[in-house]
């Protein structure tokens, strides 16, 4: 009798071991993933009587994945970008979220943003009055991210002398994937742009053009600045931040 009760008794802590063990393995909630890049891309047009610019990502994209798409322009002209001058491959419905330009010896920046309604190769192309230009391409993927709040705003200068452009101070939500971009001019020559503090250069072109972000910000607020070599005389930024 004393032996069917050890018996049991073992039995017994075994099957407490192993509900433990079963517990003890359950898998733990995960919190909702940032926005993430899946793929960068860039395009270039360097002549001043240039009217276009375009860029064709290297990766096919995916259904459902968000597209931004960024533009920086250094014209002697006033440049003219209207809602529809961006067509891309896969028809993606844009949205134009923010704009800025400046007079005189113009520079001009602007973000377009959207779904993607199939999956397959995709390229952009957008139209403007003349000057050089860069296109900033990303493809983003998370969860939630069809529904992402935006959070913008805009920044120039015009014959003034700075040595770190900037859009005005915003909060984005923590965790938000933040992507800035801008045309910038200089009368002394090709200097250097590099990323502000806290953020990745994604591409520069000449000095004169540049994209930048930062992934899961953690700060309060941002002015997504650009650091140049030298002063710049004319700037255009923009910026915009993605949550899920």
């Amino acid at each position: 009798m004393k032996l069917s009760i050890s018996l049991v008794s073992t039995i017994a802590l075994v099957f407490v071991f192993s509900v433990s063990s079963i517990v003890l393995a359950l898998p733990v909630s995960a919190a909702s993933p940032n926005p993430r890049i899946v793929q960068f891309t860039s395009g270039y047009a360097s002549g001043g009587s240039d009217t276009s610019v375009s860029l064709t990502f290297q990766k096919p994209v995916t259904k459902g994945d968000f597209i931004v798409v960024c533009a920086g322009i250094v014209s002697g002209n006033a440049v003219t970008i209207t809602t529809g001058s961006i067509v891309d491959s896969r028809s993606v419905n844009f949205v134009p979220l923010a704009s800025v330009g400046t007079t005189g010896l113009s520079t001009f920046a602007k973000i377009w943003y959207g779904t993607l309604p199939s999956s397959g190769p995709e390229n952009f192309v957008l139209s403007y009055n003349s000057g050089p230009a860069a296109l900033f391409g990303y493809e983003i993927s998370g969860l939630g991210i069809a529904v992402n709040e935006f959070q913008h705003s805009t920044g120039s200068d015009s014959g003034v002398n700075t040595t770190g452009s900037h859009v005005a101070r915003y909060s984005p939500d923590p965790g938000s994937l933040v992507i800035a971009c801008g045309g910038f001019f200089t009368l002394e020559g090709v200097g250097t742009v590099t990323a502000g503090p806290g953020y990745k250069l994604d591409q520069t072109f000449t000095a004169n053009n540049a994209a930048e972000h930062v992934s899961g910000f953690t700060g309060t607020s941002t002015t997504s600045p650009f650091v140049f070599g030298q002063t710049e005389t004319y700037w255009s930024e923009v910026s915009a931040s993605i949550a899920t």
